[in-house]
């Protein structure tokens, strides 16, 4: 069975709709951690452009694509309804990173929204992606 995602990117600027990325299975966080993680070391020294919504979401379909057993990510417009997981990485100047992790409930099939998903926490790449604490989000879910 898939586990269906969105990465949502987006970094402090209000004006400007954030970046939507989707990938078709392997979604839950025991996947996508790794996958995360692999591509901030692939970064190697983050400048300040790694903070822009369009160019972090560049770097993740580049590296989250170079690896064979992460499945392939694709640009979309919006919000799928028929994800499992919804991962929001949110980039800044400094270059740090973090991802907040969703997981749609009710009504979020038939109107796709952020509003419509419970948060299950923030974290920081890579500091916090770790397989436990992978499993504790699953298990919250």
């Amino acid at each position: 069975m898939s586990t269906r995602t969105n990465i949502v990117v987006k970094d402090g600027c209000k004006d400007r709709k954030p970046v939507y990325l989707y990938r078709h299975w392997d979604g839950y966080p025991e996947s996508m951690f790794p996958m995360f993680g692999a591509i901030w070391e692939a970064i190697d020294k983050p400048d300040w452009q790694h903070g822009r919504q369009e160019k972090a979401a560049g770097v993740i379909i580049q590296h989250g694509n170079n690896h064979e057993k992460y499945p392939a990510l694709e640009p979309t417009t919006q919000l799928h309804g028929d994800v499992g997981w919804v991962y929001v990485v949110s980039v800044d100047e400094s270059p740090e990173w973090s991802v907040e992790v969703y997981v749609p409930q009710k009504g979020f099939w038939d109107a796709p929204d952020l509003d419509k998903c419970k948060s299950l926490g923030v974290l920081s790449i890579p500091d916090d992606l770790t397989d436990e604490t992978a499993k504790k989000l699953q298990r919250r879910a």
